[in-house]
């Protein structure tokens, strides 16, 4: 009896590090199929995470769904020395890593915090006949802006507050361990395409 042992393995396992001692492709593979897993992580998100929207009994604002989009965008992963980035440059995504301490633009005192569905996802400023009501001493005055009825009555459309601080939700981005698994299929993924080409 003979065994006959042929190397067919070498070229290929060659080529295998050949490849990946150049890890551009690698990497943006691993990225890509990272950076899908947040898009549709977050597209299913903005179906059902709406709670400020849901209490008013307004219509949600969308900003998860845009934030899928930029996510998804090429630009979005680039590369670095040791592997890729994705860019979550959308407004309101920090809060997926720390604490969001949220202050009023250049000019401006005050925060507008929406109270009533017509004043969610609206700029106060865009509202004709809004007026501004203060109540209690200077330095902890609260605000409020109130829409008269004519009869003398006031619905208040957005209370005013000097800045709004946002604890961290993790909840916002998928799982260290998901991204892990999502990372690793893209590594497989690419394994796959080598062979093929081999082939």
């Amino acid at each position: 009896m003979q065994i006959e042992i042929h190397d067919r393995a070498t070229a290929l396992l060659n080529q295998l590090t050949e490849r990946l001692t150049h890890r551009g492709p690698l990497n943006q593979m691993v990225g890509r199929r990272v950076q899908n897993h947040i898009r549709d992580y977050l597209i299913q998100l903005a179906l059902t995470k709406h709670d400020t929207a849901r209490s008013l009994g307004a219509t949600p604002s969308g900003h998860l769904g845009k934030a899928a989009e930029k996510v998804a965008l090429p630009e979005a992963l680039t590369e670095i020395p040791d592997g890729v980035m994705i860019s979550l440059s959308h407004p309101g995504m920090g809060r997926a890593f720390h604490d969001v301490e949220i202050k009023p633009g250049p000019g401006k005192k005050f925060l507008t915090i929406p109270q009533i569905a017509q004043a969610y996802n609206q700029r106060a400023y865009r509202v004709e006949g809004l007026v501004a009501i203060f109540q209690g001493p200077k330095g902890v005055r609260k605000g409020l802006l109130a829409m008269p009825d004519g009869q003398g009555h006031l619905t208040v459309w957005y209370t005013l507050v000097p800045s709004v601080h946002q604890k961290r939700d993790p909840s916002l981005m998928p799982t260290r361990a998901s991204m892990s698994a999502a990372a690793l299929a893209g590594a497989r993924e690419y394994i796959q395409v080598l062979k093929k080409m081999r082939n």
